[in-house]
This record gives C-alpha cells, structure tokens and sequence, in this order.
C-alpha cells in the first residue's frame, strides 16, 4: 500500500523498527547489511579497541601526503573530522613496537632461584654494610649485569628492557622536542609545538616501521640512507608549511634544533642504556 511504512528488524536486539533509520533506536546497532567478511571484522576490531571509524582513512592520508595540514586544522578547532592527535600518536607508535617484540623472544625464563637468592645477599650487605661496601655492592651487581651480557638469553633481556624504556622515553621526550622547538619559533604557542611534535613524530614512526618491514624484507641495512634524509626533508616540509617562515629562516633554525636535539637524543639514549641494564 502506498505510505506503507517499511520495517526492518535489528539483528542485534531482534526489535522492528523504521528501515530508514541509520541506528536501531532500541539498542544503537548500525542499521547495514551483515558483512561476514575478514575485513569487517578486522574494522570493527580496530574501531572497538582504538575508536578509529571511516575519519582514519583521511587522517592517515592527510599526516602523509599534507605536511602539518592536521596540526594547522587541529588548532582550528576541528577535531571531529579527523582522530585527535594523541590518538594517532598511540596508533602509530603501538604498531611499531609490536612489530618490534616480534623481531626477538620478549620473555626470557632464567634460573630465578639462584638470582634471588644472590640478589638478597647483595641486599643485606648493602644494608649492613658501610658507604665502602654499598659501592662495592653496587659495582659487583653492575659487573654481574655486565657478565650476563655475554650469554644469549642476556643479550635478548636487554635488548627487550631496552626496547621498553625506549618506547617509554620516547613519549617523554615529546613535551623536550616542543620546548626546543619554541625556543626558535617564538611566534607559536607552546601548546601550537606540542600538537606539531606529535604530529610529526608520528609519521617518523610510520616511517620507522615501513623502513622496518622493508629490512626484514631484504634483508638489508642500506636502506637506512634514504631513511635519514627522508626523515630531515619530512621535517623541513611540515616546519616550513606550519610556521610560515622562509627558505633559509627554516633551514638555520632546525639546524640548530637538530644540533640541540642530537645532544639531547644522545642523553636519552645513555639514560634508557643505563635503566635498561639495571632493569634487564
């Protein structure tokens, strides 16, 4: 009959309802076909746990192909149309770092009974022991850290402990990065270099981990020559779109940020060496 409303029933909650609703008014179900397929499945899994709908498709190809485009529109205000910045920074650096545990073993069984046993005799002395003795406890531990560095299981503990308090300090080192960064462009707020930072280091760890896939795939170092330089020109696109500045006012400027950040980068990396040897 026509006027006939036409009805559909929700496979979630089995309610009839209007079929020109876009979501079941009793339980919120998206009205679509059912899609049975691996890569239905593979969405709803990404969007359940990461809240990433139809808008990453467009942030994604945006943080790529338009330098500092997402950072210029976040500041805007419009941070519905694309996923907020954190978002894509944990996304990003998340698969990375998975990708990472899977190149070696993450957990490593040893003979804990003996290194508790050594670890509470070391504790005691140190405990009792005098100033003198408490370095020379602290030495012996450290030489002893040092020895199991020579085992494999040891190499393979370390190399993970690194891995995590890297992963760790990196999203530390973010709020430094800004710092830097306003220092020499003193026109932006510190916030405006926060949002840019994260931003921009998230497509390094889109590049870290294309470079990764490529390594495993041929089984070649080489490509780390290209990765460098494509890292420094990514740098300079979204530094000169953001903030505005000529050719040359851009390029001295992060040269003194690079050489200011490779001082700091080399900190970083003693400091999360030295917590990784006593926390492997």
């Amino acid at each position: 009959m026509p006027g006939e409303k036409k009805v559909t029933k929700c496979p979630n909650c089995e309610k009839e309802y209007d079929s020109r609703f876009a979501y079941c008014p009793w339980c919120g179900q998206e009205n679509k076909p059912i899609d049975l397929s691996l890569k239905h499945a593979l969405g709803d899994f990404m969007a359940a746990n990461f809240n990433i709908d139809s808008k990453a498709y467009t942030t994604f190809k945006k943080l790529l192909f338009s330098p500092a485009f997402l950072t210029l529109e976040y500041l805007k205000g419009k941070h519905k149309k694309y996923l907020s910045p954190i978002r894509i920074y944990l996304v990003v650096s998340l698969v990375y770092f998975f990708l990472l545990s899977l190149a070696s073993p993450i957990s490593i069984q040893f003979n804990t009974k003996e290194e508790s046993s050594a670890t509470r005799r070391d504790t005691v002395s140190l405990e009792a022991g005098s100033k003198t003795e408490r370095e020379a406890g602290i030495e012996k531990y450290l030489n002893q850290r040092i020895d199991r560095l020579d085992t494999k299981q040891g190499k393979v503990a370390f190399i993970n402990s690194l891995r995590n308090s890297a992963s760790k300090g990196m999203f530390l080192l973010i709020p430094l990065t800004a710092l830097v960064f306003s220092g020499f462009f003193r026109h932006r707020r510190y916030f405006e270099h926060l949002i840019f930072v994260i931003h921009l280091q998230s497509v390094f760890f889109i590049v870290f981990t294309l470079y990764f896939l490529f390594r495993l795939a041929v089984n070649s170092n080489w490509g780390l020559l290209a990765e460098v330089p494509l890292l420094l020109w990514i740098t300079y696109l979204w530094a000169k779109r953001f903030y505005e500045k000529g050719v040359w006012a851009t390029l001295w400027r992060l040269a003194l940020i690079s050489l200011v950040m490779a001082g700091i980068l080399i900190l970083f990396l003693l400091i999360v060496t030295v917590i990784a040897l006593f926390l492997y």
